[in-house]
């Protein structure tokens, strides 16, 4: 394939740099998911927990199970944008937050989750999706003293990441833009680098066409350069200059013997017209 060695090296360096920003950016969007949807989940549970607290300092406030008083946290649990359920210790839903029975559920109980968090997880994090779109559940246990083992049910809250996602999309899109832009300017970048990079090997293919025409007085003479392209000039001007010296030990070789074999060619002429002339 006839490819400049130019074109090569800007090609290696465009595709280096185009797997470097995908991964760069594709940290920095798992990175930022994280703290978004962590971010949403200590919200949660800071709003979740002063309510908990204020029920559960009430003896015999919610247990055993009151459907009155479980409608009711469940309600104070909940909000605009926050739905919370109330299970059992087998996961049942004993109530839920929708301020109208007809209002559909957001998120059914998970049985692996809620499985979990029974077996004595303080609070488990998931993200669910439904067809009504990607939601975030915790689920918190419900115990009789804050320091109990027992378990009494679980408070499940879900609420929509449509504003998470928003915001990643958002954030995709400004990653797309910024790598379109950092590719066009690494490339431009890349080429003048490599140009100036290999500018002086321009010159050397120039000058080696010219001593390969027979000027052997011409040098590439790239003293400032003390990197591998300079090496191969000094090189290569070393072997021109060796060989312009073998070149001129040859003339002066073949000068001088033409002169010695003159002499003697010169008499050897003259004796041979003296015996053809006595001949004569």
């Amino acid at each position: 394939m006839n490819i400049s060695l130019k074109l090569r090296l800007s090609i290696m360096h465009l595709m280096l740099l185009a797997l470097l920003l995908t991964i760069f950016s594709y940290g920095i969007f798992i990175t930022n998911k994280k703290f978004l949807i962590d971010t949403t989940a200590i919200r949660l549970r800071a709003q979740a927990k002063p309510v908990i607290e204020s029920w559960m300092s009430v003896p015999n406030s919610i247990f055993p199970f009151d459907k009155v008083k479980l409608d009711q946290f469940a309600l104070d649990l909940s909000s605009r944008d926050t739905k919370a359920l109330i299970l059992d210790n087998s996961g049942n839903i004993l109530s839920w937050g929708n301020h109208l029975i007809t209002e559909p559920l957001s998120v059914l109980p998970d049985k692996f989750y809620y499985s979990i968090s029974l077996s004595g997880e303080n609070e488990v994090t998931y993200i669910a999706k439904e067809k009504s779109g990607i939601f975030l559940v915790v689920l918190i246990p419900l115990r009789g003293a804050p320091a109990s083992h027992k378990i009494l049910g679980l408070v499940q809250l879900s609420t929509p990441l449509s504003g998470v996602y928003e915001i990643l999309d958002r954030q995709k899109l400004m990653l797309k833009l910024g790598i379109i832009i950092l590719l066009i300017s690494g490339a431009a970048a890349g080429y003048w680098i490599t140009w100036l990079s290999l500018k002086d090997l321009t010159s050397m293919v120039k000058v080696c066409n010219t001593i390969a025409e027979g000027d052997l007085d011409l040098r590439i003479d790239l003293p400032k350069r003390k990197d591998e392209i300079g090496q191969v000039a000094n090189a290569f001007d070393n072997m021109i200059s060796r060989i312009e010296e073998l070149f001129t030990a040859q003339n002066r070789f073949i000068a001088n013997a033409a002169h010695e074999l003159r002499t003697p060619m010169t008499s050897l002429q003259g004796s041979l017209e003296v015996l053809m002339r006595g001949a004569q």
